[in-house]
């Protein structure tokens, strides 16, 4: 009996949420929009080779899954698709763990092809680690996809090289990622880049968070960056950042700060819109930014209307809880 057919099919498991809607607003007009969302099993070379990304657990939980089940990657995405073909679906988002450059370029080729034939899917984005930014990587995705918009997302995380790779062992240099930058301009290709809210340093505060957001902010616009997506510091099982959290050394963020951020980023930069990760996406968290008793569902309604609208009016600009300073 084969590797193959001893593992259960995912498909027919269903122990794990393979896709999923997320509301996000169009920064045009401030619409809801649909994106449709895939979560596909890869991984992440960097995590298997080098130990990976300081907040990241995603691995060690891509490889529990890949043991268990037997993962045909296209036909998960032709399958979870059609369980959505009364929804008017915008964008699509392959979430893999890891870099989609990663998955076969036959399977690629199988997925993007399929993806790029659904008549009201106009925007897909896909996450890739620099390595795999190559010319020819991104021509031949647009060649499959021809007229619909591609956008590749890449985590940066911050403008200090210092945290980005010392902190957060991303192994990504500034030549790197302005190398990737390129790329994607001269492709005619738009950048979402990741920025992570208070990265996991010992005893960090929010208020040194929001500073670094902020320089993290006006490094990408420099460079051309298209849009943003703020991620914020949550803590999940098996990562060097939750020995820190259990130490007391390390506390999520305050959804003030969140809020205030998002302002602030919003005011200085009208023209490049900002994405606000969900704080519990795919996996569950151990701990999650939150407010005070008081506060903490309605900011929580506040920052998922922001998601959905992308207009920074709903948020609420004005402080009023004792929780609030930074």
């Amino acid at each position: 009996m084969s590797k193959k057919e001893k593992k259960e099919d995912i498909l027919k498991g269903r122990e794990i949420e393979l896709s999923y809607i997320r509301k996000v607003g169009n920064y045009e007009n401030n619409e809801v929009e649909n994106e449709l969302v895939f979560f596909l099993p890869v991984g992440c070379f960097w995590a298997r080779t080098l130990g990976g990304c300081y907040h990241c657990g995603f691995q060690d939980i891509i490889n529990k899954i890949t043991r268990k089940y037997y993962c045909n990657l296209v036909e998960i995405v032709k399958v979870e698709y059609k369980k959505y073909l009364d929804v008017n679906i915008k964008r699509v988002f392959f979430y893999v763990g890891g870099s989609f450059f990663e998955i076969k370029d036959e399977v690629q080729n199988e997925i993007l092809s399929f993806i790029g034939a659904q008549g009201t899917v106009r925007d897909i984005y896909i996450e890739s680690r620099y390595e795999f930014i190559t010319r020819e990587n991104i021509q031949r995705l647009k060649f499959l996809l021809q007229a619909k918009n591609l956008v590749v997302a890449i985590g940066l995380e911050t403008y200090s090289e210092k945290i980005r790779n010392e902190v957060l062992t991303k192994g990504i240099s500034n030549n790197n990622f302005e190398l990737a930058m390129y790329i994607l301009k001269s492709e005619n290709v738009k950048a979402l880049v990741y920025i992570f809210i208070k990265p996991p340093i010992k005893n960090i505060s929010d208020k040194k968070a929001y500073e670094d957001v902020l320089k993290s902010l006006e490094f990408v616009v420099e460079r051309g960056v298209s849009f943003v997506e703020l991620k914020s510091g949550c803590i999940m099982y098996n990562t060097k950042a939750y020995k820190l959290y259990k130490t007391g050394q390390y506390t999520p963020l305050n959804l003030w700060t969140v809020n205030k951020l998002l302002i602030e980023a919003n005011e200085r930069y009208k023209n490049i819109p900002i994405r606000l990760g969900v704080f519990n996406e795919i996996f569950s968290s151990i701990d999650v930014p939150k407010g005070c008793i008081l506060c903490d569902e309605f900011l929580k309604e506040k920052l998922q209307l922001y998601r959905e609208t992308m207009d920074y009016k709903v948020l609420t600009k004005y402080t009023t809880c004792y929780c609030s300073i930074i």
